[in-house]
């Protein structure tokens, strides 16, 4: 009931009908070694792009599972933050770190490494109509993941030519070092009023 709560009326209904679900992956590129901006290319605008889309780039979109704590100073945790695998299709070589046209830069203004990189993964449900089709973005679904490792395979065929090559991008939860891996201290804490009117104080965090 958690995750449907967040869904619009809408949305509901059209995942109950069974409507199709359309997935979308960008890579965002620092535009330079301070990382003071970043832009956005499109790796795949949809599991179920329009017809003739160039940017059908994933080829296994993967799974990620996210957990949901509340540590405290007296509970010892090792928070783990969401990792995150898809596969691309890499033919036409655009994911090799040194190839002339790789996607981890911005041409003529900086080179990056993947791990300077992050993705933004979104996910849509189509609203039909009347009107027309419509995509609604699941909005609390989305999720942004700094590149951890770039994986590539290349099969090849009885005369050693390439006839597939295929590229495993991992990444990490954006900001997980700094929010989901942090433990309350004592020093987090504000001293409050009981509740029921005492001269005594409690302990809460903010």
């Amino acid at each position: 009931m958690a995750a449907t709560g967040r869904l619009s009326a809408a949305q509901r209904t059209a995942i109950q009908a069974g409507n199709a679900v359309r997935q979308e992956w960008y890579i965002f590129v620092p535009i330079d070694s301070a990382h003071s901006g970043y832009t956005g290319t499109i790796l795949d605008n949809g599991i179920f792009p329009a017809p003739g889309s160039e940017f059908q780039r994933v080829v296994k979109a993967g799974q990620r599972s996210h957990k949901v704590w509340n540590p405290t100073p007296n509970v010892k945790v090792t928070p783990t933050a969401a990792r995150y695998s898809f596969v691309c299709d890499n033919s036409d070589g655009r994911l090799y770190e040194n190839s002339a046209d790789n996607l981890y830069q911005v041409p003529s203004v900086f080179q990056a490494i993947p791990q300077e990189c992050y993705i933004r993964h979104r996910i849509y449900v189509a609203i039909y109509a009347s009107s027309g089709t419509t995509w609604s973005q699941l909005a609390h679904m989305e999720f942004q993941g700094q590149i951890m490792d770039i994986r590539h395979e290349d099969t090849g065929n009885s005369k050693k030519e390439i006839v597939s090559a295929t590229t495993t991008i991992t990444c990490e939860q954006k900001g997980a070092w700094d929010t989901l891996r942090r433990t309350w201290k004592i020093e987090d804490g504000i001293d409050a009023p009981m509740t029921n009117g005492g001269v005594d104080y409690d302990w809460r965090v903010p």
